[in-house]
């Protein structure tokens, strides 16, 4: 790791290096990766406002004035015409448009402009100079009041049904996509860097966006500067998985794409598992709690699912499969599991990872997560290897409602937070990608020491970036999961072979580096000594 701390931006920030396999080249070094231009960022979008005031039309003498109505957000403006008769009064100049906010969600706001390190000024920055639209992010401040009373609903079971970090269009096929992680997270930091949606005000030409972007830091990275995405959001681990979806070597080998993972939880091969209790069935509930869980998959998988195909990469049809029902129970890691925990009949039982502060708000349900809260894909028995991450500071929001068959679901789902290096690196090696895959192996770690882009503890005094953001994309539906569904999984392993046999083997040599010597060959064997010259005769 030493060896990489010495590499410069550029070297860390050649994504396009982890697109050319290094398994493929006889021996010898390889090629320099191109550079790739990144695609601009799309504007925000606004709501539609209210629509003016007509002219007054009323018969009777000369009209009146018009009235100056005032517009209220989303609403109709404009004064009446005159009532009397003869030309109908001039109408009303209607109302501003509004800025309704017809999502609810609550915790999307505006960046302060940073200052310039030069005089301190401000820099004017946004499209009217006063600040960047942001993406926010939830808190356990914004809780809001119970508006109902009552028993409560019985726990609920929710199991992840869709995922996204970044790398996949939000569409039925998850079509690849570069620039998706762009719009995944939220803004964890309260600072834009580099967004291409947060750019110089220019007083003088107030239309044009083409700015400088704003590259305000919530901490310091001495080999990169990170982009934020949209909105300024913080999600530079899908980012990685952009590349990786693209890599001839994690997308085949290692099925480290969205499709790959989708149709595991498609099939039930794993999934992750949501306990909501304590809640009122209500649209707002001031405490509730969330549990959360790792599947290993249904009890009894789908045979026939098919995710990759004979080359590795997702296969065309790996969503066109009926997808399971909400009376399959998942079995729920015992790892997952709190110590001590007792919960009545067939109750799942609590998890170690929860939030029972949790709330509901206007049809969102939001949570606060504790430190190292394990998020894993457990591949131990899908075809697919998984993936699994610590998350710090996490949270999570999701549209909480009903089904047509009024069944729970969650929709909309954003999960948010940031993983330290050492535990990233572990999630690959925990899926055999290793040393065995020599210079991707190096290449990964060389672009993780480039994209720290958060603090762990943003309260700390730490000025060095030491963590990676994450945003997670995803939806959950009702589903079953019992007290004798709870089993024992198999222990993590660091760096066991690949589950597919093409990957290379751990111990494997790397290309171009050869084998140990032999011994050299055996010394000539010495010259012998001259014969001895003989005694002179004795006298007689």
């Amino acid at each position: 790791m030493a060896a990489l701390l010495t590499l410069g931006a550029c070297d860390i920030y050649d994504d396009s290096l982890l697109t050319s396999s290094p398994l493929n080249n006889a021996g010898g070094g390889g090629g320099s990766g191109g550079e790739a231009a990144g695609g601009a960022g799309g504007s925000a979008g606004t709501s539609d406002g209210g629509t003016g005031g007509s002219a007054g039309t009323a018969a009777g003498g000369t009209g009146g004035s018009a009235g100056a109505g005032a517009g209220m957000p989303g609403g109709h403006g404009g004064g009446a015409g005159g009532e009397t008769a003869g030309t109908g009064g001039t109408g009303g100049t209607g109302g501003s448009a509004g800025t309704g906010n017809p999502d609810k969600s609550w915790w999307k706001g505006t960046n302060e402009c940073p200052l310039d390190d030069f005089d301190q000024s401000v820099i004017a920055c946004g499209v009217d100079g006063t600040g960047c639209v942001s993406a926010g992010m939830p808190s356990a401040d914004d809780r809001g009041k119970t508006d109902a009373a009552g028993a409560d609903e019985p726990p609920i079971i929710l199991a992840f049904s869709r995922i996204r970090f970044g790398a996949a269009l939000d569409d039925e096929a998850l079509t690849k996509n570069g620039d998706a992680w762009r719009d995944i997270g939220f803004d964890q930091d309260g600072s834009c860097t580099n967004s291409a949606t947060c750019r110089e005000f220019d007083e003088a030409a107030p239309e044009d966006d083409s700015g400088d972007m704003i590259a305000d830091q919530a901490c310091e990275n001495p080999y990169a500067t990170p982009p934020d995405g949209n909105d300024c959001r913080d999600n530079v681990i899908g980012s990685l998985f952009t590349i990786a979806a693209t890599s001839p070597i994690l997308a085949p080998l290692f099925g480290i794409t969205e499709p790959h993972w989708n149709c595991a939880l498609r099939g039930g091969w794993f999934s992750v598992i949501l306990k909501l209790s304590g809640y009122n069935g209500e649209d707002n509930d001031a405490t509730v709690r969330l549990d959360m869980y790792t599947s290993t998959g249904l009890a009894e998988r789908q045979p026939d699912v098919v995710c990759a195909a004979e080359d590795g990469y997702p296969a065309p049809n790996w969503n066109q499969f009926t997808s399971w029902t909400n009376i399959e129970p998942w079995k729920v890691a015992s790892s997952s599991i709190a110590e001590n925990s007792n919960t009545p009949g067939d109750e799942l039982p609590d998890a170690k990872d929860f939030d029972a502060e949790a709330y509901v708000r206007d049809g969102w349900l939001f949570a606060r997560l504790p430190d190292a809260t394990e998020f894993w894909l457990n591949g131990e028995n899908a075809a697919v290897a998984g993936m699994r991450m610590d998350l710090h500071r996490a949270v999570l929001i999701a549209r909480l409602d009903k089904d047509e068959r009024s069944h729970w679901t969650l929709s909309d789902g954003t999960m948010a937070g940031a993983v330290l290096l050492p535990e990233l690196l572990g999630g690959f090696r925990e899926i055999g990608f290793c040393e065995n895959m020599c210079s991707s192996y190096e290449l990964i770690q060389t672009y993780m020491v480039g994209n720290q882009d958060l603090l762990q503890d943003p309260a700390s005094e730490e000025k060095a970036c030491n963590a990676l953001s994450i945003g997670i994309d995803f939806d959950a539906r009702e589903a079953t999961a019992r007290k004798q569904d709870v089993i024992t999984i198999k222990p993590r392993v660091d760096c066991p072979n690949p589950k597919n046999p093409a990957a290379p083997r751990q111990g494997d040599a790397c290309p171009g580096t050869g084998g140990a010597g032999g011994g050299g060959a055996g010394g000539a064997g010495g010259t012998g000594a001259a014969a001895g010259t003989g005694g002179t005769a004795g006298t007689g």
